[in-house]
């Protein structure tokens, strides 16, 4: 199996390795069947089948893949692609949170411009809420002001994930 030798043997050094499972919907068919078998109505294995094969493939196969030399940074499971209006937002979240480096994350979130919640994510969870967080700590007995420093640095650091988008912190 070239996926247990790579894993095993090759490694990658500093570049994440995301593993992909494609056409996991099929898993969750199986998992339908299993859940009818063992007595479950047709309901009950409709709304607990996509749970369970998540389950079963965890505890088989993703267990066995974590425990190679070098194992992947992150793994996804990708159900329906071949639906119309399929959207691989897991996956590049995924991608995004994988990057160890702050640069290579907003040149990846930049370069997906048809997904501004991405974009959004990241600004939010790596400028503004801890600029919020300590300026409330900070600023109990103070009012901050919409050009205060501190915001307009949020701001700043906020934009730089937007580079599609030609505003300024002086534009705000």
């Amino acid at each position: 199996m070239a996926e247990s030798q790579f894993f095993s043997k090759c490694g990658t050094g500093d570049v994440p390795v995301i593993a992909i499972f494609t056409k996991f919907d099929a898993l969750d068919n199986r998992a339908f069947d299993k859940l009818k078998k063992e007595g479950k109505s047709r309901r009950e294995s409709r709304e607990l089948a996509t749970q369970r094969a998540v389950i079963d493939f965890e505890a088989i196969y993703l267990k066995m893949i974590y425990k190679y030399a070098h194992p992947p940074k992150a793994h996804v499971y990708l159900r329906d692609m071949n639906m119309e209006g399929s959207k691989c937002g897991e996956l590049m979240e995924r991608t995004t949170s994988s990057l160890d480096d702050e640069v290579l994350q907003q040149l990846f979130v930049s370069t997906q411009r048809n997904n501004v919640e991405v974009c959004i994510s990241y600004a939010m969870e790596r400028d503004a809420l801890p600029v919020i967080r300590q300026s409330a700590k900070s600023t109990v007995n103070r009012d901050i002001k919409r050009d205060s420093v501190e915001v307009k640095e949020m701001i700043r650091s906020m934009l730089a994930w937007f580079p599609q988008y030609p505003v300024s912190v002086k534009d705000v």
